[in-house]
């Protein structure tokens, strides 16, 4: 059986095993795939285009760059941290401690900026595939807790729940 790497409970006591491994994989490759891109990019077809921009626009282009960056350092080092809690490399408190000063909940939206539509369209969508990755990485960091402990008793009461409400819809 594959083993749950986030899981939560709710105020029912229900719990949710969130993302098995190999989705953590499939995130983590999406994730790592988007800094090497965006590092390309930036470094590359964006820099020339940015040359090209009237002042103020190259300004804000500056400023959604930089910002695209640090989103993308910080989702790393989220997914960084996440996979050596998974390799038990560190525990529970160390991986809780580190993505608590990430702070991937207190980025700004670019999107919200008046010339953001103005900007070239890869770093738009740069940005919007990061601002989905961020997203999802906030979700499982809400939805539960880094803890190995327990795993295997969540898991029966979940079924527990799941089977309660398939046979007893009258609050047992």
């Amino acid at each position: 059986m594959e083993k749950p790497t986030i899981f939560g409970q709710d105020d029912d006591g229900v719990v949710t095993l969130a993302l098995p491994e190999r989705d953590f994989d499939r995130l983590f490759e999406r994730g790592m795939a988007l800094v090497e891109e965006a590092s390309l990019y930036l470094d590359g077809e964006g820099r020339e285009m940015a040359r090209d921009l009237p002042r103020e626009l190259a300004g804000q282009y500056g400023s959604q760059a930089m910002a695209l960056t640090t989103r993308l350092m910080r989702m790393a080092s989220w997914l960084l941290i996440h996979r050596s809690w998974i390799e038990n490399e560190i525990d529970d408190a160390q991986a809780a401690s580190e993505k608590a000063t990430l702070r991937l909940d207190k980025l700004p939206a670019p999107r919200n900026s008046p010339s953001f539509s103005a900007l070239p369209l890869g770093l738009r969508e740069l940005i919007d595939r990061s601002i989905s990755i961020q997203q999802t990485l906030m979700a499982f960091s809400n939805a539960g807790s880094t803890s190995h402990a327990n795993t295997r008793e969540n898991a029966v009461a979940a079924q527990q729940s799941i089977l309660r409400s398939a046979f007893w819809n009258d609050g047992r």
